[in-house]
């Protein structure tokens, strides 16, 4: 399904909705998802968190900007959220330059705990999607972002990734517990069912009773230790 109608807004009406973000996409599935295009050329050399791009841009190598942190430091009034615009340059707080100099971006890490309603979860995924596909709008290179947490999410959490393309999870955080651990191995199962990907990111440490099912496919994995762990000088954050 393709979006060109979906501004229906009355002349003078304020775009509150985000609706600029998604002009001209194409639809996945029942919830009409923005479909992220496949359009990463590069492979991940380097991360860099958001709340550090201004700090770390002349840094050699493929640089990829990463919202793996806390959603203070990105969301909020002045955030890439609230804060971005049709205009971009005439921004209410978030400027889209600030990222220039970095060869591509994974989508956002809006928190999506287990303890959180379902509407809520289906929100952070949406916002997700139509702030990926956006920045393929302007000429960015995305590597869309996936989060789930119980099986429910999956009737949402995969909508919009291009079947084939890349993706990019994070296990930071999603650990500590047996049944939270049972849960993200279900869901990578799913992932690789639904989406096929040919490269999933990893960020966060590599669990093998987890990602043995990958050898089973065609999938490649590129992994990344989390900040906190190559700090911490091991890989034990997770």
């Amino acid at each position: 399904v393709n979006s060109s109608n979906v501004s229906r807004m009355r002349k003078g009406r304020k775009d509150t909705f985000h609706e600029f973000m998604i002009a001209n996409a194409d639809y996945d599935g029942y919830w009409e998802f923005p479909i992220v295009p496949d359009n990463v050329y590069s492979t991940p050399k380097v991360l860099i968190a958001y709340d550090q791009r201004k700090n770390k841009k002349c840094l050699d190598g493929p640089k990829f900007i990463h919202f793996f942190i806390d959603d203070y430091k990105f969301d909020g009034p002045n955030g890439i959220w609230n804060g971005s615009s049709k205009n971009f340059e005439q921004l209410r707080g978030f400027s889209i330059n600030s990222l220039k100099h970095y060869d591509e971006i994974i989508g956002p890490d809006f928190t999506m705990g287990y303890g959180f309603p379902l509407c809520t979860q289906f929100d952070c995924c949406r916002r997700r999607r139509y702030f990926e596909y956006w920045l393929t709008t302007l000429g960015f290179q995305v590597i869309p972002f996936v989060r789930w947490t119980d099986e429910r999410s999956f009737d949402f959490c995969f909508l919009g990734l291009t079947k084939g393309g890349i993706a990019a999870i994070s296990t930071f955080g999603s650990m500590q517990i047996k049944f939270l651990k049972e849960n993200f191995k279900k869901g990578l199962v799913e992932l690789l069912k639904r989406v096929e990907p040919r490269t999933i990111v990893v960020y966060g440490k590599l669990y093998d009773d987890i990602f043995d099912v990958v050898d089973q496919t065609k999938t490649t994995i590129i992994h990344f230790e989390s900040d906190i762990s190559i700090f911490r000088g091991n890989n034990n954050g997770n």
